[in-house]
């Protein structure tokens, strides 16, 4: 998904920004959510209360630099009001595109989407002014410390956890578009991590395989599965059957045959 500036540069991106979507249904309408890069990079593990830290198990280090708020667009009054909104704060202004507004999974992923290609521009401006902050040495942290994340995953809600899911998915999939090897080990680990918290049969590993495949049908399955993920929590269950339907009839249509393979 590409984001076009209707308001800043992306040659210098502001680290602050509404992103918004029209609705297929009525062009009209519109749909937000706020992106914030934080400035500072922060290990926010030694903030958690110490009594959590006993009931999630060792993990990665992990940071909030970047975020969308809502993690699911809000529909807006209008247009005019992101505007005035943007003048007024002196926001960047981002088209995302547009979907059905109805489809929840697709929005977060299109949110989650908004998010890592806006941090690609600003962490690519700061470093081009010299103000990129210096990685630490993953051998310099402490081994015993246990990641952010896993305490939040331990605590989130099942709906919490998709939403989680869904931006994750985002991480992954810009990092697969960029071919940034790195970055795909990362979001695959995250996605690993929080699946140890899902309490049902969520199949990530064929959302990850899907992601990573990158064909137009692995894409459709991609957000068919996450919307099954939706369907279960909220035992849908009518739903979930035409969900599953959609699942047999495209792993079921053969093509190159790597569908076939990751479902078998």
């Amino acid at each position: 998904m590409d984001i076009t500036f209707e308001r800043g540069s992306e040659d210098s991106p502001k680290g602050h920004a509404f992103v918004y979507f029209r609705s297929s249904m009525d062009a009209r309408d519109v749909w937000a959510s706020y992106i914030v890069m934080l400035p500072i990079t922060v290990d926010v593990a030694k903030y958690a209360p110490p009594f959590l830290m006993s009931l999630i198990p060792d993990g990665s280090m992990n940071d909030m630099s970047a975020f969308a708020f809502p993690p699911a667009p809000e529909q807006m009054r209008s247009f005019e009001q992101i505007q005035q909104l943007a003048e007024m704060r002196d926001d960047d202004v981002l088209f995302g595109g547009t979907f059905n507004t109805s489809d929840l999974p697709s929005m977060m992923l299109a949110a989650g989407d908004a998010v890592e290609k806006y941090t690609e521009l600003y962490i690519a401006a700061t470093e081009q002014a010299g103000l990129a902050e210096v990685t630490p040495d993953a051998e310099a942290l402490d081994e015993g410390s246990v990641g952010f994340s896993e305490v939040m995953y331990g605590l989130m809600s099942d709906s919490d956890k998709l939403a989680e899911l869904t931006t994750l998915v985002g991480k992954l999939r810009f990092a697969v578009d960029s071919s940034e090897e790195a970055l795909i080990k990362e979001a695959e680990a995250d996605i690993a991590s929080l699946s140890r918290y899902m309490d049902f049969d969520h199949k990530v590993e064929r959302i990850v395989d899907g992601v990573k495949e990158g064909s137009e049908d692995a894409r459709r399955l991609t957000m068919l599965y996450v919307q099954r993920c939706y369907c279960i929590v909220q035992e849908d269950y009518l739903m979930l059957g035409n969900v599953e339907e959609q699942i047999a009839a495209i792993e079921g249509e053969g093509g190159d045959g790597s569908w076939q393979k990751v479902r078998d």
